[in-house]
C-alpha cells in the first residue's frame, strides 16, 4: 500500500500542454553533453557553505 491514491494517466493533450509549458519557461534548460563534461560537484563549488550544511547535519 502507499500512501498516495491511486492516479489516473495523463492524457496525450495533458502531456503535451506540460510539456510546452515546460518548453516555453525559460528557467528550465537540460544539459547538454558540454555542461555535463564540466560539472564540478556542489561541494568543490561552494566549499563555504558545503562545510555550514554537513556540519549542521552532523550535529543533529
Amino acid at each position: 500500500m502507499t500512501k498516495w491514491p491511486e492516479r489516473r494517466q495523463l492524457t496525450d493533450e495533458e502531456e503535451e500542454e506540460i510539456q510546452r509549458a515546460i518548453a516555453s519557461d525559460p528557467d528550465t534548460w537540460e544539459a547538454s553533453e558540454e555542461d555535463l563534461k564540466n560539472a564540478r560537484p556542489f561541494r568543490e563549488v561552494f566549499p563555504e557553505i558545503y562545510a555550514k550544511m554537513k556540519a549542521g547535519v552532523a550535529a543533529k
